[in-house]
Parts: C-alpha cells; structure tokens; sequence
C-alpha cells in the first residue's frame, strides 16, 4: 500500500475577516490580508478593537476605515449581510 500525503486545495476564499488582538502587531496582519486579496479574495475585514475601526479591503484594491459605530456590509460578496460592532462589542 502506497501512503499519498493529503493536499489542501489551491482555493482562495471571496471574505475573510482577521480579528486584531491588543498584543498584535498591525503589520504582519495586514501583510497577511494584502497576500489573500493578491491571489484572489474579494473582500476582507480588518477589525481592530483596539483603534475602534474595521478596515475593508475590496478586490478592486479600495480600501475603507469604518469605525465600530458604522454599519458593515457584505457588500456583492456577502448580499443582505450587515453588521454593527459596537452593538456586538458592548
């Protein structure tokens, strides 16, 4: 019997969402979300607690700063999806 080693597909998501913690370094997540949106992704959240704001990331390189006031939307890729985190975040 031959053992093939498992491979994870070659997908990119259309969202993610990366969660800044207090003790995180800003830039390596950035970085991190700047490599997804590079291969493909169409939307990304940056929600940051810390500064109190959302940053989104759209395929068409636009990017916006939402503070947790705001509503947040899925936009094309997540229709009828909103969101405001100062209601979650109580």
């Amino acid at each position: 019997m031959i053992l093939q080693k498992k491979k994870i597909a070659p997908i990119v998501p259309d969202f993610i969402m990366e969660l800044r913690l207090p003790s995180d370094n800003l830039q390596p997540i950035k970085d991190k979300i700047a490599e997804f949106m590079e291969c493909g992704c169409q939307l990304a959240w940056l929600i940051d607690p810390v500064l109190q704001q959302t940053t989104i990331y759209k395929a068409d390189s636009n990017e916006e700063i939402v503070s947790f006031d705001k509503m947040l939307t899925g936009g094309d890729v997540l229709p009828e999806f909103e969101v405001k985190l100062s209601e979650l975040l109580e």
